[in-house]
C-alpha cells in the first residue's frame, strides 16, 4: 500500500544497476520507491497507484519509454503524472521526441544524485502548483453558477500571498451599499474582521483558533458567522480548506455565502412550529373531549334507560319486581364500569402509553356487549340475532377497545333503523374463523349506506346524520389497528343491506 504521506516514484527501467543507484539516491530522500524492469508492468502498476513522479527509461526490451509515455498520456488518470526520462542517449533528437512525447523532464546517465534529487523536487512543486490552479478553476466555475456564492483563492498563506476573489464574493463584503464591488480590496484578514465581527465572546474565540490552526497547519473550516453589513446584522457562511505542501507553503481556496434570509427562515419556521405544536395540543384536547363525550354517550344513555325503567317498576306496583329491578340495576353496574373503561382508554391514549393486552372469551364479550341495548332493542321492535357456533372463542386483544368497537357499529345500526320506516327491521352478529383471523361480522337490512359515501365512512368526522359527530367509525377503525387489526365495510350477505368486518389477528 502507498503511503500518502510520503511523495510517490515509480522507476520503470529494465537495468537493475540503475535500478538500486536510484533507490539508494532517492531513499534517504523520504520518497515510496516502486520498481518494475519492463513497461507492461510498469502501466499497470501507474494505473493502481498513480505515483507523483514517474522515472522512465526509454530503451527497454518489451515496449520503449516513448510508447510507455504516450499510453501514460493518453489515460486520465494518468495524464498529469510527471514523467522524467533517463537514458545514456543524449542526441538533441531524443531530447525533442522525449518533450513530444509528454515528458516533463529528461536526465542523462550516468546519473548525478544532485541532479536527480533538484530535478524531482522541481516536478513535484510544478505538479502541486498545476494541480492547485485546477482545483482552484474547477471551483471557480462551479461558483459562477451560484449567484449568492462567492468564491476566493488564495496561495502562500504565511508567506507573500496572492489572493483572489470572484465577483460574488466582492458584492457580498464591499464595505457600503453604494460603493461599486470593484473598488473593494480584500485580503485573507478580511475572514478575521467577520470572526470577530461576531458578537458571542466565547464563540468567536474558539472560531479565532481553528482559523488560525487551520492557516497554520491546514484543514478545513467551515461555519457561519455574524458580520455587520449594511448597518445590520448579517450571517456569512466561510467555507475554506487549506492545503499544506511538501514545499512547506499553504495554499487555501473557499467560498462565502450570505445566508441571512435562510436563518431567519429558519428562525420563523422554528417559531412556527412551536405555535403548531401548541395549535395541535390544543386541537388534541378539543378531539379528546369530543371522542370521551361521543363515547360515553351511549353507557350513559342506557343508565338513564335503566333508571327510568326502575322509576317505572316502582311506581307500577306497590311491592317492587326485585328480580327485574336487580337486572336494571346490574346493567346500570356494567355500564358504569364501561363508562370508567372508556375514561381509562381515552386517558392511555392522550398520554400515549401501550394498549393494554388481554385474554378472553370473544363469545362472552359479545353477548355481554348485545345486552348492553336489549331495552333499546325491544323498545324499537328490532330483532338482533347471536348465535355462537362454540362454546369459547379465546382471543388476546384490547378488550374494551374491541367493546368500543362494537358499541359503535350497533348503535348506528339501531340509529339507522329510525331514519326510514323497516317492516320487520333486523341485525346479526356473526363470528367467522378465518386462518388466524377472528371475523366478526355485524349486518342489518337498514337503509344502507349510499355508493357515494361508502369511500368516507371511516373518515374522521364525516357523518351523514343530523346532529352526529362522525367520530364513530373513525375511533372504531383506529382502535383497531392499534391492536394490528381492522374494520372494512363489506358485501353485506342476502337479505342485508350494510355490514362491517371487524378483523381480530390471534
Amino acid at each position: 500500500m502507498i503511503d500518502r504521506k510520503k511523495k510517490s516514484i515509480l522507476l520503470i527501467d529494465d537495468n537493475p544497476v540503475n535500478n538500486n543507484l536510484v533507490a539508494s539516491i532517492l531513499m534517504p530522500q523520504g520518497y515510496e520507491i516502486y520498481i518494475v524492469d519492463n513497461g507492461r508492468s510498469g502501466l499497470e502498476l501507474a494505473a493502481e497507484l498513480i505515483p507523483d513522479i514517474i522515472l522512465l527509461d526509454i530503451m527497454m526490451s518489451d515496449i520503449n519509454g516513448f510508447q510507455v509515455c504516450k499510453h501514460l498520456k493518453s489515460k486520465t488518470s494518468t495524464r498529469n503524472i510527471p514523467v522524467i526520462f533517463i537514458t545514456t542517449d543524449s542526441a538533441t533528437e531524443t531530447q525533442i521526441k522525449s518533450f513530444q512525447m509528454g515528458g516533463s523532464d529528461f536526465i542523462t546517465k550516468p546519473i548525478v544524485d544532485v541532479v536527480l534529487i533538484e530535478r524531482i523536487k522541481h516536478q513535484i512543486k510544478l505538479s502541486e502548483h498545476s494541480q492547485w490552479l485546477e482545483t482552484i478553476n474547477r471551483y471557480h466555475e462551479l461558483a459562477e453558477h451560484f449567484s449568492d456564492l462567492g468564491f476566493w483563492a488564495c496561495q502562500n498563506v504565511s508567506g507573500p500571498s496572492t489572493f483572489t476573489a470572484s465577483k460574488q464574493f466582492c458584492e457580498i463584503l464591499k464595505p457600503h451599499q453604494n460603493t461599486d464591488c470593484r473598488e473593494a480590496r480584500f485580503d485573507l484578514g478580511v475572514f478575521n474582521n467577520i470572526i470577530e465581527a461576531s458578537n458571542h465572546t466565547a464563540l468567536t474565540n474558539q472560531l479565532k483558533k481553528r482559523w488560525a490552526a487551520c492557516v497554520k497547519d491546514g484543514g478545513m473550516f467551515d461555519e457561519v458567522c455574524h458580520y455587520p453589513l449594511y448597518n445590520g446584522k448579517k450571517f456569512i457562511r466561510i467555507w475554506a480548506q487549506f492545503t499544506k505542501e511538501t514545499s512547506g507553503c499553504i495554499n487555501a481556496f473557499g467560498a462565502i455565502q450570505d445566508i441571512t434570509q435562510v436563518i431567519n427562515t429558519e428562525n420563523e419556521l422554528a417559531a412556527l412550529k412551536t405555535k403548531f405544536a401548541e395549535i395541535t395540543t390544543r386541537q388534541q384536547m378539543i378531539e379528546a373531549n369530543t371522542q370521551l363525550a361521543h363515547e360515553l354517550n351511549q353507557p350513559l344513555a342506557a343508565i338513564n334507560l335503566n333508571v327510568s325503567y326502575i322509576r317505572q317498576l316502582i311506581e307500577s306496583t306497590p311491592a317492587a319486581d326485585n328480580h327485574k329491578m336487580r337486572e336494571a340495576l346490574s346493567d346500570i353496574e356494567s355500564d358504569v364500569a364501561r363508562a370508567n373503561n372508556i375514561v381509562l382508554n381515552t386517558r392511555r391514549i392522550l398520554k400515549k402509553e401501550p394498549v393494554a393486552i388481554k385474554t378472553f372469551d370473544l363469545n362472552q364479550l359479545l353477548e355481554e356487549t348485545i345486552r348492553i341495548f336489549n331495552r333499546d332493542l325491544l323498545q324499537k321492535n328490532i330483532s338482533l340475532f347471536y348465535d355462537p357456533k362454540e362454546d369459547t372463542c379465546m382471543i388476546r386483544s384490547n378488550r374494551t377497545g374491541l367493546q368500543q368497537v362494537i358499541v359503535n357499529l350497533l348503535k348506528n345500526a339501531i340509529e339507522a333503523f329510525a331514519s326510514m320506516k323497516i317492516e320487520s327491521p333486523v341485525i346479526e352478529v356473526q363470528i367467522v374463523r378465518h386462518n388466524k383471523e377472528i371475523h366478526i361480522l355485524i349486518s342489518d337490512n337498514g337503509p344502507g349506506i349510499p355508493e357515494a359515501e361508502k369511500d368516507s365512512v371511516f373518515r374522521q368526522y364525516y357523518t351523514s346524520k343530523k346532529g352526529n359527530t362522525g367520530m364513530g367509525l373513525g375511533i372504531s377503525k383506529a382502535l383497531m389497528q392499534e391492536v394490528d387489526g381492522d374494520i372494512q365495510l363489506v358485501p353485506p350477505p342476502p337479505g342485508k343491506s350494510t355490514c362491517f368486518k371487524v378483523i381480530v389477528r390471534k
